[in-house]
């Protein structure tokens, strides 16, 4: 998954909870949500953005709006 890294602070942190977060859908499915929960993170100044099912879903489908 591409993002513009701005920071990576906390990536691998997010990365996991969104793997275990998907885990009941999955083994695809909490890749593809951990994968977008670290894309997001080192996209936001801080390792401190939204982390919504809604913005993560988005994320993984490649809908999210870049910054």
């Amino acid at each position: 998954m591409d993002a513009p890294v701005v920071e990576p602070t906390g990536a691998e942190d997010t990365f996991v909870a969104g793997l275990v977060a998907g885990l009941d859908r999955g083994p695809y499915e909490a890749a593809r949500c951990g994968s977008a929960a670290a894309a997001l993170t080192v996209g936001h100044l801080g390792g401190r953005p939204d982390l919504s099912q809604d913005t993560l879903h988005q994320q993984a489908s490649g809908t999210a709006a870049r910054g």
